[in-house]
C-alpha cells in the first residue's frame, strides 16, 4: 500500500500526473492560510480523480475552511487530534481499502464506529417518529418574537445545566454529544443565528475530533443539514433538518405541557 504524508508547513504539490497514493494524510495544523487554501483546492481535485481516503489534521480555527473543501469528498477530519485519534482514522481508512476484517485493536475500533452509526440511526428513527406524531405543538418557525426568546432562554438554561453537571460528575459518564449538538442548533434556530462547524465542535462539549465524527454521522442520518456559507463558499453552515426541528419543537411542547399539568 502507498501512503503519502504531507507536512502542510511546506509548499506541497500533489502532482496529479504522478502515481497516486492509496491513502493521503495531511498534517495542516501549522499551515499558513494561503498555503492551506491552495493545498485544499488541490486535494479536492485529488479526491475527485483518485477516490483515495484522505485524512487531515487541523486546528480548531482551521476546521471551517478544511471542512468546506473536503467534507463533500468524504475526508476524515481530525481537530487537535491525539495519537489515538490518528490511529483510529488510519484504521478506518484501511478498512475502506480492504474487505479483510481488521484485527486486534482495529477490530475493536471498527466495532465502536459501527456502534456510533447504529446509535445515530436509532436517534434518527426516534426523531422521525416524534416528528410524525399529531399532538399539538407550536412550530417555532411560526412563533412570535417573544415566544422564540422565551424558548431560546429555556434551551440556554438546559445547556447551562448540562455544563454545570460536568463540575460534579466525570464528564465521561455523559459522553454522548448528540443532544448537546441538537440543543445548540435549536437555540441558534430560535435566535436566527448561523452555526459554523468549529462553533458546533465547541458546543458539543467533547473532543473536537469526536464532535466532527458525530456531526458527519448525524448529517448522513438526515438529522443535520450542511450547506455552504452564503458569504464564504469555503465555509459550511450546520442546521437542523426538518424532522429534527419538528421533533425538538414537540419535545419542548411536551415539557411545557407536563409543567402545566
Amino acid at each position: 500500500m502507498r501512503c503519502r504524508i504531507l507536512d502542510g508547513t511546506q509548499s506541497a504539490d500533489l502532482a496529479l500526473e504522478h502515481e497516486f497514493a492509496d491513502m493521503l494524510v495531511v498534517e495542516a495544523v501549522a499551515t499558513p492560510p494561503e498555503l492551506l487554501t491552495r493545498l485544499l483546492a488541490q486535494m479536492t481535485v485529488y479526491a475527485k480523480v483518485t477516490g483515495s481516503p484522505i485524512i487531515v489534521s487541523a486546528s480548531l480555527d482551521q476546521i471551517d475552511l478544511v471542512a468546506g473543501y473536503l467534507w463533500p469528498w468524504g475526508a476524515q477530519l481530525l481537530c487537535e487530534p491525539s495519537h489515538d485519534d490518528r490511529r483510529i482514522a488510519i484504521e478506518t481508512a484501511l478498512a475502506s481499502l480492504t474487505s479483510r476484517c481488521l484485527h486486534d485493536s482495529g477490530a475493536t475500533r471498527a466495532a465502536e464506529l459501527e456502534g456510533l452509526r447504529r446509535d445515530v440511526k436509532r436517534i434518527a428513527r426516534r426523531v422521525e417518529t416524534l416528528a410524525g406524531e399529531t399532538a399539538f405543538f407550536i412550530d417555532s418557525r411560526e412563533a412570535s418574537g417573544p415566544e422564540r426568546k422565551e424558548r431560546a432562554d429555556e434551551v440556554r438554561a438546559r445547556i447551562r445545566a448540562r455544563r454545570l453537571r460536568d463540575k460534579f460528575f466525570d464528564s465521561r459518564l455523559f459522553a454522548d454529544p448528540a443532544w448537546d449538538i441538537l440543543l445548540d442548533l435549536y437555540c441558534a434556530h430560535l435566535e436566527y443565528r448561523e452555526v459554523s462547524v468549529s462553533s458546533l465542535c465547541i458546543a458539543a462539549a467533547t473532543p473536537p475530533t469526536t464532535a466532527l465524527r458525530w456531526i458527519a454521522s448525524m448529517t448522513d442520518a438526515d438529522l443535520l443539514l450542511r450547506r455552504p456559507d452564503g458569504n464564504d463558499k469555503r465555509r459550511h453552515i450546520i442546521s437542523l433538518s426538518e424532522s429534527a426541528l419538528q421533533a425538538i419543537d414537540r419535545y419542548f411542547a411536551a415539557m411545557a405541557a407536563g409543567r402545566a399539568g
